[in-house]
């Protein structure tokens, strides 16, 4: 750690919005362990710092992209966006060894108030994806959505509707989620690096847990 700056700033720019220019600051003490993110001043998320941390591009390339989906909605949205990451830290601790990719995308409609049918990337733990953004008739997470029903797919490789979060990805499930008023808005999607790693049981135990999910 003695390398370790005291203070990591790096310009924002957010790229789902296309505006929202700012800065995002770390702040960290001389312990390693959980450092608050802040953007403008705002908390949206933690870095966890260890020994083996190191202040690089790469790294705050990797911070810049999991920050995005918290900001996408603008600043008003902002804790929202920090419960749902909460929520999603939920389902990979359900989702267990099979959880190597964990996420929520929107209807952009719900979260952006766009009149389009298009998915948006939200709150996700797991490797950084370029796919911010999924039309409604394209792959599992579009058919999640359109058909209103949980896909579930034991090898993704025999599927050419795969759009993949990570080439690593070998089965995923997808879980259409409903707001307050039942009507759905988004869905819960996990990635696993393991061919069909989401058996009948956890199945149920996701979309068990998907009706605990938090609606504006």
């Amino acid at each position: 750690m003695e390398n370790l700056r005291n203070l990591i700033v790096l310009p924002f720019l957010n790229t789902f919005a296309g505006d929202g220019e700012g800065t995002l600051r770390v702040d960290v003490t001389a312990e390693d362990g959980e450092h608050q993110i802040k953007y403008e001043g705002k908390v949206v998320g933690s870095l966890k710092i260890d020994e083996g941390f190191r202040i690089d591009t790469i790294h705050l390339s990797e911070l810049s992209k999991r920050v995005a989906p918290i900001l996408a909605a603008g600043e008003d949205l902002i804790e929202y966006q920090l419960k749902v990451l909460d929520w999603v830290a939920e389902a990979k601790d359900i989702a267990g060894d099979a959880g190597d990719w964990v996420g929520v995308y929107y209807k952009a409609s719900y979260i952006l108030k766009e009149d389009t049918t298009d998915l948006v990337l939200g709150p996700y733990l797991g490797r950084s994806t370029d796919h911010i953004r999924i039309p409604i008739d394209k792959g599992f997470c579009g058919m999640a959505l359109r058909e209103e029903k949980t896909v579930n797919i034991e090898d993704v490789s025999k599927d050419d509707t795969h759009i993949a979060c990570s080439i690593t990805t070998k089965s995923e499930i997808v879980i259409p989620l409903k707001d307050s008023n039942g009507n759905f808005v988004a869905e819960l999607d996990i990635d696993s690096d393991k061919l069909a790693s989401f058996n009948p049981k956890l199945e149920a135990e996701l979309q068990e847990f998907a009706l605990t999910f938090p609606s504006l």
